[in-house]
């Protein structure tokens, strides 16, 4: 599947220029080691940065990562998986409308794989994207991968609460 170019409500629109400096901030991400992407996120994210406010900035880089996580390069996506894990809470809405109203499978397991690790740091709302995407779900590949999230969502609160896990 081809790239397709990032879209943003008019409220997000950056100048050309400063959503440039994004693009090439966030495909410098893609070029530091496996390691090194988390590093590279909180820096992109620090309070340093001077173009815009940090929401106007995610909303644009969280977008490209999505968009990278769609592309064959399986170490571009393994890339773009790290860095969404590392931005973390605030980036959890936007993935989720992904989530919901994306026809591609693979992307679709992909994205609730990164909400499932995402899902201790941001409970309620990757809860509320996996069961609601759960009621009217008829594949079973999806359907299994949000159980999981499910579950894992759970043993992670039982376990943060001192509970046993359930079996």
């Amino acid at each position: 599947m081809a790239d397709r170019k990032p879209t943003y409500p008019r409220s997000f629109r950056l100048p050309p220029a400063i959503a440039a400096e994004i693009s090439k901030l966030v495909e410098k991400i893609l070029d530091h080691t496996d390691e090194d992407v988390p590093r590279a996120v909180q820096a992109m994210l620090s309070p340093d940065v001077k173009y815009a406010s940090h929401d106007d900035i995610l909303v644009i880089v969280v977008d490209q990562l999505l968009i990278k996580l769609r592309t064959a390069n399986e170490d571009v996506r393994r890339k773009a998986t790290i860095a969404l894990t590392e931005i973390g809470a605030a980036g959890v809405n936007l993935m989720a409308c992904h989530v919901t109203e994306s026809t591609d499978v693979d992307y679709r397991i992909r994205l609730i794989g990164i909400l499932t690790e995402i899902g201790p740091r941001a409970r309620k709302p990757v809860a509320f994207c996996l069961i609601g995407n759960l009621v009217n779900q008829v594949n079973q590949r999806i359907r299994k991968a949000i159980l999981e999230g499910v579950m894992h969502l759970e043993a992670t609160q039982r376990r943060s609460a001192g509970e046993p896990a359930m079996n």
